[in-house]
């Protein structure tokens, strides 16, 4: 099945989208009820046994709050992968073709796939240094490369960073992408148009 979801899928999927809200919802709600909490133990004086058994309170809620969020976060469809310019959502077997831009995503994280994999083979990565000296020399090839560049630095712009971390499999990922993400305030990422 490709491209379009069957009427009993979408309701399903409507279905786990309202549940995944009310998860989040519930959680944050919880959040904030603690907070009123923490204030009134700032703004009132109460005793100190007060103290303790609002503390366990605010604990417990906010225990239950980030549970909720969490339980509402696992729902997601995280098991979603970049895959040859398609997104496969794993768990339905079902293939959602993206615009462009994530076609340009795929294709950037490939690219850098293939240069962090290239350089780490012909060079030590070791130590620090190693490591650092592997990263400067993808981050110059990338900035000669103004295609690839152009889609990372559009990744960047469209908030994409940690999917693009994700797609791309190497232990030097972390450190390029926040290279990367230092381009932001620079005058290179200026002159990329969107």
């Amino acid at each position: 099945m490709t491209g379009s979801l069957q009427p009993e899928q979408k309701k399903e999927k409507n279905k786990r989208n309202i549940d995944l809200k009310i998860k989040i919802y519930t959680g944050f709600s919880l959040l904030l009820i603690a907070v009123l909490l923490i204030l009134i133990l700032v703004l009132f004086e109460v005793s100190l046994e007060l103290q303790q058994a609002v503390m366990v309170i605010i604990g417990l809620v906010t225990f239950a709050a980030l549970n909720a969020i969490g339980a509402g976060l696992e729902d997601t469809d995280v098991e979603s992968l970049i895959l040859n310019k398609t997104i496969v959502d794993r768990s339905q077997n079902i293939q959602y073709n993206y615009p462009v831009k994530r076609q340009n995503l795929a294709e950037a994280a490939e690219e850098i796939q293939q240069l962090l994999d290239q350089l780490s083979q012909t060079n030590p990565t070791t130590t620090t240094r190693e490591k650092m000296t592997v990263v400067a020399e993808a981050v110059d090839q990338i900035e000669n490369n103004l295609t690839l560049k152009e889609k990372v630095i559009n990744a960047v712009k469209a908030g994409e960073v940690e999917v693009l971390k994700e797609a791309i499999d190497n232990p030097l990922t972390s450190i390029l992408m926040a290279t990367i993400e230092g381009w932001r305030e620079s005058d290179d990422y200026i002159g990329i148009r969107d």
